[in-house]
């Protein structure tokens, strides 16, 4: 064998054994995508897996490390435990939808909806035409983290959506920031608005004609002083519970609430906290 034919047969190997370390190497691309491409010929309809998209929770696709980490962010952690939840396609989102209103479960309803929005004048029209839009759903509250907006008095961008009224508050730094879209045919109270440099936070009152009205806050920390913000956090969830009202809880609390069995920050007095913050 000359030099230049084992030189190009080396070469071969080291390819192939770079091909083996690609996450589809060795799999029927046709198969495993032929759903998303109308020009492949595949044995299953591409509804029957585009429908599968609500019940993929049993797939380990979201985890996060309940151990003994430095870092207490979600998002920093390795993915290595098995985390349930309920996943729809914009299409099973609207069989539910058409199901409920069938059955009439929706009379009376109240729904929210969280997003992270990072820069809500960046993504609102993100906002309105990928989700609200195509869901095609008027929720009932629509809360906002990471909003970036800083101007106390002025919005330097016009955030205003079909339907909704927009009450927010503002961040002192470059990140951060609340906001809350209310259906227009709701009627409310802002209970409080806290602005510092450790969170932001907004918390109205939903008034509900002959029932227990309905508290909501939405919450952004910082990545500083977690003891500040859980502070507050326990003083005003218990003020509020007081109340003997409905509570909901939205936001980004930039805190791993997986980390009930390790995490300081997590468990507090002997209290765990258990709303979602993502």
């Amino acid at each position: 064998m000359m030099a230049s034919d084992r030189q190009l047969s080396r070469k071969n190997n080291v390819n192939r054994n770079l091909l083996r370390e690609l996450p589809y190497y060795g799999v029927n691309i046709l198969v495993v995508h032929g759903q998303f491409n109308n020009s492949a010929s595949i044995s299953h309809t591409p509804n029957v897996y585009i429908e599968k998209l609500h019940s993929i929770y049993d797939l380990d696709l979201f985890s996060l490390n309940t151990g003994l980490a430095t870092s207490i962010n979600p998002d920093s952690n390795i993915l290595n435990q098995h985390f349930r939840s309920l996943y729809y396609s914009p299409n099973s989102f609207y069989n539910l939808k058409r199901s409920l209103l069938s059955s009439h479960c929706t009379s009376g309803s109240f729904s929210i909806f969280h997003n992270n929005i990072r820069s809500l004048k960046r993504n609102l029209e993100n906002l309105q035409t990928q989700l609200l839009n195509e869901l095609d759903f008027q929720f009932s509250i629509t809360a906002l983290s990471e909003t970036r907006i800083t101007n106390v008095k002025e919005i330097d961008f016009n955030p205003k959506i079909s339907g909704y009224v927009f009450e927010y508050v503002p961040t002192l730094l470059s990140a951060g920031g609340v906001g809350i879209y209310i259906n227009e045919n709701l009627d409310y109270t802002v209970i409080e608005r806290t602005s510092n440099p450790v969170f932001q936070a907004l918390w109205i009152e939903i008034i509900v004609p002959n029932k227990k009205n309905i508290i909501c806050g939405v919450l952004y920390r910082q990545h500083n002083s977690p003891e500040r913000f859980l502070s507050y956090f326990n003083d005003t969830v218990e003020r509020v519970n007081a109340y003997d009202k409905p509570v909901y809880i939205a936001g980004d609390f930039n805190i791993d609430l997986l980390k009930s069995e390790s995490c300081n920050y997590v468990t507090l007095n002997g209290s765990t906290i258990s709303t979602s913050s993502r």
